[in-house]
């Protein structure tokens, strides 16, 4: 089963735009719990066109058309990667270590930062890891806590695209009765870009080192002559017409092979995502050879305020 939606966010409320729309197109419209945007299911290709033309899509910033597909199990084997959203742990909460402050003057920007290993983790704590993200302070670096389980399953397939550290089992003077193998830092070596026609930028965190904390693309596209076959890539910047932005989080993509073994094994810390569907995983649906994946769309006017038409 797939569901594929695409949804229109301009500038006014939800509420204000159904009143300037026909009855017969808001009668098509999704209506779902916290829906802020107009959404319409893509086989209703009627209403689809109507919106374009009401919105300039195309013709003008001031609205994102995003297209967006949750599937379900059975759709796995039709795409060749996903993603996954891990539990979070904290350094300094959840797990223990030492890092680096960053060496821009800018507080929020994470240049120069490094984390110090080893990480350090209570046996309590690292009995229920099974995969998670580290929230550290200036984190930039895509970071993976697993355990030693899951480990030992992605080392068994031939898992590729990660390098791992042990942590060390901590629990300080009160030591727990738990025999608890520890759990692995795991980083993804292989980095890709994002590239799209047109950026707008919101707010930098860093002019210096091109790190904003918001933006819009028009027409993004991840290149396969940027990526390898490992089954865990990042994505740590966007490249527009040349320029480097460097994205202030990482994003990752997750391979069909590790995506099916963490299901199988039922690896606790999986996030439940998508609108509709509420599967613990999306298809990645941005890949092209060398064009954006939705048709081209010719910008009018300079970029400079307003919203963008995204993939």
């Amino acid at each position: 089963m797939r569901f594929e939606t695409v949804t229109y966010s301009p500038g006014e409320s939800l509420d204000e735009i159904k009143r300037q729309l026909p009855d017969w197109v808001n009668e098509q419209l999704m209506d779902y719990p916290r829906c802020i945007y107009v959404t319409v299911e893509t086989h209703k290709k009627d209403v689809i066109e109507y919106l374009d033309k009401f919105f300039k899509i195309g013709k003008s910033y001031d609205c994102v058309k995003r297209y967006f597909l949750e599937i379900d199990k059975s759709e796995i084997p039709n795409f060749e990667y996903f993603h996954i959203i891990p539990d979070v742990l904290i350094l300094g909460k959840h797990i223990f270590g030492n890092i680096i402050r960053p060496t821009c003057s800018q507080e929020a920007c994470s240049f120069g930062s490094k984390l110090l290993s080893p990480l350090r983790i209570t046996s309590k704590k690292a009995k229920r890891v099974g995969i998670a993200q580290l929230h550290r302070p200036w984190g930039q670096t895509y970071e993976f806590i697993i355990s030693s389980q899951l480990k030992n399953i992605f080392d068994s397939e031939g898992i590729t695209g990660l390098e791992y550290e042990q942590c060390v089992i901590d629990d300080g003077p009160l030591r727990e009765e738990l025999e608890v193998p520890p759990p692995y830092l795991a980083r993804i070596s292989h980095k890709i870009s994002r590239h799209a026609e047109h950026i707008i930028p919101g707010n930098y965190i860093c002019k210096k080192h091109s790190v904003m904390s918001s933006f819009s693309l028009i027409n993004s596209w991840l290149s396969r002559e940027e990526m390898n076959e490992d089954d865990f890539q990042a994505i740590d910047k966007m490249i527009v017409k040349g320029k480097v932005y460097n994205l202030h989080g990482e994003q990752f993509r997750t391979s069909r092979k590790a995506l099916e073994l963490l299901l199988k094994h039922k690896i606790r810390g999986l996030v439940p995502i998508g609108f509709f569907l509420g599967h613990k995983f999306l298809p990645e649906t941005t890949i092209s050879d060398k064009v954006a994946c939705i048709p081209k769309v010719e910008p009018v006017g300079t970029p400079t305020k307003g919203r963008v038409l995204n993939s």
